[in-house]
């Protein structure tokens, strides 16, 4: 029956080589559009890392930018914005951060350990940071004043960096290697490890795991940062009016500057929106894409059918049930799709060795895989009921009208 249906499909190959096309370039489509819909949803249900509700991004115009005059200046501004926010009742904690949560951009190096070497992003954190965004810190400590007299310059890695570079060796008090050249060695204080956080997806839920990295941004190191944020975290209840009063507290320090406040949950919402956009036009297309592939296979095997009358009568006149002409059609129909398939998956299988998509986890590629198939051979089985069901409609006597 299986060698017999293949004979059919080859024997039309001219029209089923165009459905094979179509089921090839839907596959192709359908795969990258559900394969990144795994992956969004599977970062998605992964911990953030830090809390962003009642948090308030405070940027100022000015402070710590690359083209400001005096640095001891705006090291001392940003010190009185702290002390003036911190007298609101309103206000909890009061932090600085290099790149704050859910800001487009990063910044990433290798950092090496006794050879090895991990690409990471990095950021700067003051002492107050930990508390603002709720960091987990699993090993040893956060930053605190008393690494003001260090020698060295105290960093806190996440868990995902930490089993990279370190393994299975405890990281508390290990030293990242200092650059080769000579110069830059000599200017780079040595950076210890002092605790470990389990995470820290600055990008949102549906960006990846990665590597991070924060440095200490103390009251010496500001002077020489390019750019800081204030986090401000509020009381549980405060309301969307306390931004006016934060502002005229604002502006009584900060009287020349132009001054931003957005809530970090309006930002993460901003992030999201700007993420799935791409991937909202992707999957209508794809639903599109696959609406005509499954009205083209209709019309194919409709067309097939009232072609094929007089040897579906005859085959009804030797015995053949309706559920074995039934079969036949379907069987006919889901050998063309396999076919279709192989090829997509041949093109498909060969991402992961060319390292195309070597940021999306072997579990969510074999499952993007396996839902796309199920979902193509769905569809042939949809579109391919009622032409079928036609099928069993031929009865012998109508075939005799083709003679």
């Amino acid at each position: 029956m299986i060698k017999h249906m293949f004979k059919l499909v080859w024997n039309r190959k001219r029209t089923n080589i165009l459905i094979i096309t179509e089921i090839f370039f839907s596959f192709l489509v359908l795969f990258g559009v559900t394969a990144f819909g795994i992956y969004y949803t599977d970062n998605y249900l992964r911990p953030l890392g830090f809390s962003y509700e009642n948090v308030w991004n405070v940027s100022v115009s000015g402070i710590f930018d690359s083209r400001h005059a005096e640095r001891a200046q705006a090291m001392n501004d940003f010190k009185q914005m702290q002390l003036a926010l911190r007298d609101l009742d309103e206000i909890e904690g009061v932090a600085g951060i290099g790149m704050t949560p859910f800001q487009i951009g990063a910044s990433n190096g290798p950092i090496c350990y006794r050879g090895r070497s991990a690409e990471a992003r990095y950021n700067d954190g003051t002492d107050e940071l930990k508390d603002v965004l709720e960091l987990k810190v699993v090993q040893g400590r956060w930053f605190d004043s008393s690494d003001d007299s260090l020698n060295y310059e105290p960093v806190v890695i996440n868990v995902r960096l930490r089993d990279e570079l370190f393994g299975h060796e405890n990281p508390l008090g290990k030293e990242f290697d200092l650059p080769k050249d000579p110069e830059e060695r000599a200017k780079t204080m040595p950076q210890r490890v002092v605790g470990v956080i389990t995470d820290f997806r600055q990008h949102g839920e549906f960006h990846e795991l990665y590597n991070y990295c924060f440095h200490r941004a103390s009251a010496k190191k500001l002077s020489g940062l390019a750019m800081i944020a204030l986090l401000v975290k509020l009381r549980p209840g405060t309301t969307a009016a306390f931004e006016e009063k934060l502002m005229n507290r604002l502006r009584s320090v900060m009287k020349d500057r132009t001054i931003q406040i957005e809530p970090l949950d309006r930002a993460r919402k901003s992030h999201m929106r700007l993420v799935l956009a791409p991937m909202a036009a992707a999957s209508l297309v794809a639903v599109f894409l696959i609406i005509m592939v499954g009205l083209g296979m209709v019309g194919v095997l409709w067309q097939n059918v009232s072609r094929r009358t007089k040897e579906i009568g005859l085959r009804r006149a030797l015995g053949g049930t309706a559920g074995d002409v039934h079969r036949q059609v379907l069987g006919e129909l889901l050998v063309i799709a396999t076919a279709g398939l192989l090829l997509g998956m041949a093109v498909v299988v060969q991402l992961p060795l060319l390292e195309i998509v070597d940021w999306m986890s072997p579990g969510v590629f074999t499952v993007g895989l396996i839902v796309s198939l199920l979902v193509m051979y769905g569809l042939t089985i949809a579109a391919g009921l009622y032409p079928s069901w036609l099928a069993t409609k031929v009865q012998p006597a109508g075939a005799l009208h083709y003679e």
